[in-house]
């Protein structure tokens, strides 16, 4: 299977602020397709990866899509920041 374009990025974590940024990185030319950043609180955590996820579905040409909306639908909730820390 040939890989047409790789996801990257970097999460820093200021007290209970959090900071994702996420790039589209085409395989074969390594040009950036597109980056984004992510900044909140860590109790909506949920929330920036669902955000995440879905622009990035949006992104690869519809390919994870169906009917033009993300095939996954991921329901955020807020997350206790403690228990999170505990997870990693």
């Amino acid at each position: 299977m040939d890989v047409d374009a790789v996801v990257e990025g970097t999460v820093s974590r200021a007290g209970d602020r959090v900071r994702i940024n996420a790039r589209l990185i085409d395989a074969e030319s390594d040009r950036h397709l597109w980056a984004h950043e992510y900044n909140s609180d860590l109790k909506n955590i949920l929330q920036i990866q669902s955000d995440l996820a879905a622009t990035i579905s949006k992104e690869v040409a519809g390919k994870l899509t169906l009917n033009g909306q993300p095939h996954v639908v991921i329901k955020p909730r807020q997350v206790d920041p403690e228990a999170y820390d505990a997870y990693l």
